[in-house]
């Protein structure tokens, strides 16, 4: 990883410098008589939908001088032309003030840095509907499943958070045992979870709902005693499941605006409420201290904040109901403070937030990290809207963030310790206000479809989170000035915010340097498309030479409703209930931000003149060095099954290490994969997904490669895809198999939860590594076992004493009479080949994946040690989302059309026999034939390495493939013509 720029002091935050103001009363020139810092300037001229832009660099003489008069702060962003009022409130103008046709004048100088920039707004939220007892209904449903797979595929991982209200409800009691502890059922919130982390994002897991219905009195004590039973599984199962480091990035928060009194059937007082916060805090922490929790989500009444105000005062000053001691503590205050119209007043009710607190508990209000996690322009997500459709919404989403970047966190020290914002957008819209609701995407429920689907349309506000997506790790210096010298506000309704990222190696890779400037137009609600700014960009980089750079890529974006606008395509079209095939292409091709510049010029120093920007709008400059390397290759490549003939398919961007992503090219073949190649986008894809429409479904079978193109043009590494047949999940089981053996990865949809374990028959050695592979499954990963009944009744296991309780919670079936069939999650042999071909026997169609260790007598399928087993099943658990992902050797692999035809000679003395897998022996006669080809169900074995290295390996093992014996060392005693025989295989060494 690259250095801490020398600018910076360990810590990360941005050394003093001269031209950091120390007050309001300094003044700066931007360009002056005397200034060294412009000597050239580019004058680019271009036009929105040009592909090309002219430019020259010639000199400039330096007359333009520019003084900052005395009511103005600091050059780095904090309030110039505006005042704090005695409350925390904004005393300033500019806001309400709008350009026309005005010029306006930006300077960045990227080798002056800032500090660091968090990317603090990547975080959306949902609410369930009414009966909250019925939230999986919506939670889990195809449309919610589509939703987030888009969500997901905003680049960056330019969204990492949900946050869904009434988690708890997707856990159900099942019965309390004999210890008095409730059994809980946790399939439903597995699958959220699961349904979150394939998509590449985390819950924020709001404590709040009772399962069952259980519980409904906090000040209960053994009820008490129990929920904080229930936190404390959670938490244990999913660090089991996924890890430490995935359940810690998670933002556990208290039950949701507890000053609404929407508890459901809970009788919540105040001091119910704090031992409710108690029992989640101990809960939590005495699984792992590093757990983040928090509170009081408090947003509904702002004038009665009982619960909010209380356990602010009890985690300072109270008692731990379970301990008795005062031990508590909070990891992150939350409130929710809406703009109602307003981006100014979002701001302004945080402050009076933090100076509430600070009044009664002095500085802890300024360290303790404070979470907006509802921070949306207006209460109300249903509310129908017209802003809501277009870049309007998107623009002030945009305003906000870099409103509080530019004003929080551009102080040394910040105002206070801001971690989150977060917009409650991720719900599904419902007829008649596909677009108008406060959501990411537009939905369409197709009902006029047997069966009927959903489609989705990606909103402008999505858009505008891609590019803000594409900033960089660092802030840099930049001046924003009007025609007539004075600074623009923070709090004015032009604004930028400039980054820079630096390449996170020294090695060569396809990372580089980039410039991010992002600029929004927006007067909040309103749309005044008659107004226009002239901004004239002056980039200075003058280190560029220290990174080698001598040519940079630049490229400009836009977010507004003349480019980026499918809801005025769906308006023109009669904004049809079921638009047709060829109104969503057409609104799809306004998705997303629009590229309208490319261009490459010299570093340095340059100028992007007159780029004309129209309200309400976003814009970004991005600005590449050129890299060493191409993109790397795309990963996680899912498919989803929108309805006949069309597909969405999805893909992670985390391996390709740059953001300077000209387009991802989607291609298709019909007939191999050395087949001819058309591609299907014909526009550039800037999202990790994309919908392939065909007549039906043959049109939109076969074979798929996806890659990244670089501004460049470089072509990254192709991943194939083999669509041979669109599976449908019917019987919910937790895999899917994508029908190319070549290409197959492991992809769980939820957590794997049952196994089948088969032991290798009449082999004693294999019981003492069946015991500790079971009961480490049970005990420690909480999984549902399977086993053949007779291994359970097997002489030395039912006598076993340690074994005893164990054998109570296994699942057993018997051959022949059981049907296991979507039951099994992934099958665990200890055996041989012959134990894997037999567990491949125990299913009819499609075999779950099988994890084979090597026990037996050969061993070509088996490539797992046994010593190392509690590792290598934990990581095959946790490969969905994993960057190695664990791949699949299919045994019955052969290419698609490869068939092979074995007879008996008509002219043979003696007929033969075939067995198949060592059973179902048959005689065949002369002139008879078998003809073998690729199985419809193979069987999908987990790979140690990945298919080659784990055959060779088993070659050299097995059948001692290339062993060669060693050469004896040459003795003094013994001639040199005269070696001994070497005749033990344990002398052997292999060669590869």
């Amino acid at each position: 990883m690259s250095e801490i720029p020398s600018s910076f002091n360990s810590r990360g935050h941005r050394r003093k410098s001269n031209s950091l103001s120390k007050n309001c009363h300094d003044s700066v020139n931007l360009i002056s008589e005397t200034d060294e810092t412009v000597d050239k300037v580019s004058k680019i001229n271009f036009k929105v939908g040009e592909n090309d832009a002219s430019v020259s660099h010639t000199p400039r003489q330096r007359s333009a001088k520019v003084v900052r008069n005395r009511r103005t702060r600091s050059l780095y962003g904090v309030s110039p032309n505006c005042k704090f009022g005695p409350k925390g409130g904004i005393q300033d103008n500019s806001a309400t003030t709008f350009p026309v046709n005005a010029d306006y004048y930006l300077l960045v100088n990227t080798s002056d840095l800032i500090g660091e920039l968090h990317h603090f707004w990547e975080s959306t939220g949902f609410c369930p509907p009414l009966p909250h007892q019925d939230a999986y209904k919506y939670d889990l449903s195809k449309d919610m499943e589509m939703n987030l797979a888009y969500i997901g595929s905003i680049p960056n991982s330019g969204i990492k958070q949900v946050r869904i209200h009434w988690l708890l409800d997707l856990i159900t009691v099942k019965r309390m045992n004999a210890n008095h502890q409730l059994v809980y059922d946790f399939t439903k919130l597995d699958k959220m979870v699961f349904l979150l982390l394939k998509n590449g994002l985390k819950p924020g897991f709001e404590l709040m709902g009772s399962p069952s219905n259980f519980f409904n009195d906090f000040e209960n004590k053994t009820q008490l005693y129990l929920f904080k039973g229930l936190v404390h599984e959670l938490a244990q199962r999913y660090i089991n499941i996924y890890g430490y480091d995935y359940v810690r990035s998670w933002n556990f928060e208290t039950w949701n605006e507890p000053d609404c009194h929407d508890f459901d059937n809970i009788k919540m007082t105040v001091q119910g409420f704090l031992n409710y916060y108690d029992a989640c805090f101990e809960g939590l922490k005495t699984v792992d201290l590093s757990l983040k929790f928090g509170g009081p989500a408090d947003g509904c009444n702002k004038k009665h904040t009982k619960y909010a105000s209380s356990l602010i005062e009890h985690v300072i000053n109270g008692t731990n109901f379970f301990t008795g001691l005062k031990d508590l503590n909070i990891d992150f205050i939350s409130f929710h403070r809406k703009g109602n119209g307003s981006s100014k007043f979002i701001f302004e009710e945080e402050l009076k937030v933090v100076n509430s607190i600070k009044s009664k508990y002095g500085q802890f209000a300024l360290q303790v990290p404070f979470y907006n996690d509802e921070a949306d322009p207006l209460v109300g997500w249903s509310k129908d809207r017209w802003w809501h459709a277009e870049a309007t919404y998107a623009a002030m989403v945009t305003k906000v963030i870099i409103q509080h970047q530019n004003v929080i966190f551009t102080t040394n020290p910040p105002i206070f310790n801001y971690i989150l914002l977060s917009n409650d957008n991720g719900f599904l819209s419902y007829f008649p206000h596909q677009f108008t609701q406060r959501t990411l995407n537009a939905r369409f429920q197709m009902n006029n479809t047997c069966p009927s689907h959903v489609q989705f349309i990606r909103k402008p506000v999505q858009s505008a989170m891609m590019l803000l997506s594409m900033l960089g790790e660092y802030t840099v210096h930049h001046l924003l000035v009007k025609s007539d010298k004075s600074v623009v506000s923070n709090f004015s309704n032009i604004g930028a915010l400039s980054s820079v990222h630096f390449a996170q190696s020294q090695n060569p890779s396809s990372d580089c340097w980039q410039l991010s400037i992002m600029l929004y137009f927006s007067d909040d609600t309103m749309n005044k498309s008659e107004s226009t700014v002239n901004l004239h960009t002056f980039i200075l980089s003058n280190h560029m030479h220290v990174y080698k750079i001598s040519l940079v890529m630049v490229a400009l974006y836009t977010v507004d409703n003349i480019n980026t606008n499918p809801y005025d395509d769906w308006i023109k079209g009669g904004k049809p209930n079921y638009p047709p095939n060829d109104l969503f292409d057409k609104m799809r091709k306004k998705e997303g931000p629009m590229r309208f510049q490319l261009f490459q010029t010299k570093a340095g120093k340059f100028v992007l003149n007159s780029l004309k920007l129209y309200p309400p709008s976003v814009t970004l400059i991005h600005i590449c060095a050129k890299p060493l390397l191409p993109p790397e290759e795309v990963s996680r490549v899912m498919i989803y099954n929108i309805t006949a003939g069309q597909i969405l398919i999805t893909w992670s961007d985390k391996l390709i290490k740059t953001k300077c992503i000209k387009t991802y090219q989607v291609e298709y073949s019909t007939n191999s994969e050395t087949g001819y190649y058309r591609r299907l986008n014909e526009y550039d894809v800037l999202y990790t997904a994309f919908v392939v429409v065909g007549q039906n479904e043959k049109s939109i079978t076969g074979y798929y490669r996806i890659n990244a193109i670089d501004y460049w043009g470089n072509n990254g590494s192709r991943y194939e895809l083999n669509l041979n047949i669109i599976l449908k999940d019917k019987d919910h089981r937790s895999w899917q198999t994508i029908p190319d053996p070549g290409n197959q990865k492991l992809i769980w949809n939820k957590p794997p939860l049952t196994v089948l374990v088969i032991k290798k028959m009449f082999d004693e050695s294999a019981l003492s590594a069946f015991k500790q592979l079971v009961c480490w499954l049970i005990e420690v990963k909480h999984m549902v076992v399977y086993v053949e009944y007779h291994v359970i009744e097997d002489g030395i296991l039912a006598t076993d004493p340690q074994f005893t309780d164990v054998k109570s919670r296994l699942q057993t079936f018997a051959e022949g009479k059981d049907d296991l069939t979507g039951k099994i999650d992934f099958i665990i042999c200890l055996g041989g080949d012959g134990t894997l071909l037999y567990a491949s026997s125990l299913f009819q169609t499609s075999v779950p994946p099988v994890m084979a260790f090597n026990l037996g007598s050969l061993g070509f399928l088996t490539p797992f040690i046994f010593a190392n087993y509690k590792e290598t099943v934990s990581q095959v658990m946790l490969d969905s989302e994993c960057e190695n992902v664990s791949t699949f050797k299919n045994i019955d692999k052969k290419c698609s059309k490869t068939m092979v035809l074995i007879c008996v000679s008509p002219e043979a003395r003696h007929s033969a026999w075939v067995s198949l897998d060592g059973r179902n022996r048959q005689e065949i006669f002369q002139g008879d034939s078998v003809l073998v080809t690729m199985a419809q169900y193979p069987v999908p074995s987990i790979c140690a390495k990945d298919q080659i290295d784990d055959w060779f390996d088993s070659l050299a093992e097995c059948l001692h493939w290339n062993v060669r014996k060693p050469q004896k060392p040459i003795s003094s005693s013994v001639s040199t013509t005269s070696m001994a025989s070497i005749d033990s295989m344990d002398q052997f060494d292999v060669s590869s």
